[in-house]
């Protein structure tokens, strides 16, 4: 725990901006995933704890649960976190389930970690619905940070294509998160997320599904995968929530 410390904290203390975010998003790897997820998970879980004001003791701890939750797969055979959800069996997938137990048990005897982060390696997926995993808890049972954990976890695995087979840009997920998965995220950390990511997007570089390259000039927080866009050709203007077959492909 002293070496994680001296390594990551001066580290999340840099990540203080949403530009940060969309640049990690940009530059994650599918074939990487598996190693870069639990550093980028406590990475947003920080950015998002800072963003609601908490004190900075508080946000560190939620970083370093971000980095120790998948510390339980070292326990498993490396075959079943490599392969793809797709082609795991039922039988393996329970025991990817198992993991957040896992890496409770490792961590829970920890000095140097505080009872809230050693709860949210536990419960880094349970849902506020009860839908989620290893307990199945609903409501205030959900520790603050594993609430927190949960909105950076399923943001960061939708961007790298890890959840559904293939990537998304931020704005994609954002939108999803809210519309299809009401009731399983807390909202209030969800919006923080939406707000800072769509406050910065204004002047990001990107490129449309049809080849075409462009600028945003305005998102707007109710629909923010189709924003204003400026094309380079020829200066004009596009809405894209007016022009269903086209879509944002990739942030530059």
């Amino acid at each position: 725990m002293i070496d994680i410390r001296k390594r990551f904290i001066p580290f999340f203390k840099d990540f203080s901006t949403s530009s940060h975010i969309l640049n990690l998003c940009r530059y994650q790897s599918k074939e990487n995933y598996f190693y870069y997820h639990p550093v980028a998970v406590g990475l947003i879980a920080a950015f998002i704890g800072r963003k609601k004001n908490v004190k900075q003791e508080e946000w560190v701890d939620i970083a370093l649960s971000g980095i120790l939750m998948d510390c339980g797969f070292s326990r498993m055979n490396e075959h079943l976190f490599l392969k793809s959800n797709e082609v795991l069996s039922e039988t393996e997938k329970r025991m990817i389930k198992a993991h957040p137990s896992k890496s409770y048990q490792m961590v829970r005897h920890l000095r140097l970690l505080t009872e809230g982060s050693k709860l949210a390696v536990l419960q880094h997926h349970e849902h506020l619905d009860g839908s989620g995993y290893p307990l199945g808890l609903t409501g205030n049972q959900v520790h603050p940070y594993s609430k927190i954990l949960a909105v950076a976890d399923t943001f960061y695995a939708m961007v790298s294509g890890k959840a559904h087979g293939e990537k998304k840009i931020p704005f994609t997920v954002l939108e999803e998160m809210r519309k299809k998965t009401v009731g399983k995220y807390d909202f209030e950390y969800l919006t923080i997320l939406m707000k800072e990511i769509s406050s910065t997007a204004t002047g990001r570089r990107i490129l449309l599904n049809n080849n075409q390259r462009g600028e945003i000039v305005f998102i707007n927080q109710s629909d923010l995968s189709n924003p204003l866009i400026r094309l380079d050709e020829d200066a004009s203007f596009l809405d894209l929530s007016e022009k269903n077959s086209l879509y944002i492909a990739e942030i530059l």
